[in-house]
């Protein structure tokens, strides 16, 4: 046989059985600025809302080699931090991933960006012509900072 029960009966136990949630935060994530150039290109890796990974510790990779300066890292309070890189000279033209990875008991996290490395041109605006031939000599993608 059914049984009623008061609606109001009903709110009373649902409001001893409701648990408290908190907002859930936008996930961390890591940034690189600028997104490409040559070997030898000064980049900035920025990580935002690290916050409940205060303290932990990052790997930081570049095309799965460990940074040497900045791993292991540990993540600042604010959970932001910069991390200054310059592209290694031995790296070849094409995309890289930069991989940051925190690994705490059972947590995990990881956050990728990636760097395009430029292959270096060079066009000239004549093919040909006598001798004394003025040229105009037109470059990218060099080492940064070399004479060319």
């Amino acid at each position: 046989m059914a049984r009623l029960v008061p609606a109001g009966l009903l709110l009373a136990l649902a409001a001893l059985f409701t648990i408290p949630a908190s907002p859930a935060q936008a996930a961390p994530a890591i940034t690189v600025s600028p997104t490409s150039g040559a070997v030898g290109t000064h980049l900035t890796i920025k990580g935002a809302v690290f916050e409940s990974f205060a303290g932990d510790i990052l790997t930081i990779t570049f095309n799965g080699v460990p940074l040497p300066q900045y791993s292991p890292f540990q993540i600042p309070d604010s959970g932001t931090f910069e991390i200054p890189f310059t592209v290694p000279a031995s790296t070849a033209p094409g995309s890289y991933l930069i991989h940051v990875e925190t690994a705490v008991g059972a947590s995990q996290f990881t956050a990728e960006a990636v760097f395009r490395v430029e292959a270096p041109t060079l066009s000239l605006n004549v093919t040909e012509g006598p001798v004394g031939t003025s040229i105009l000599a037109t470059g990218s993608g060099f080492y940064v900072g070399s004479t060319v």
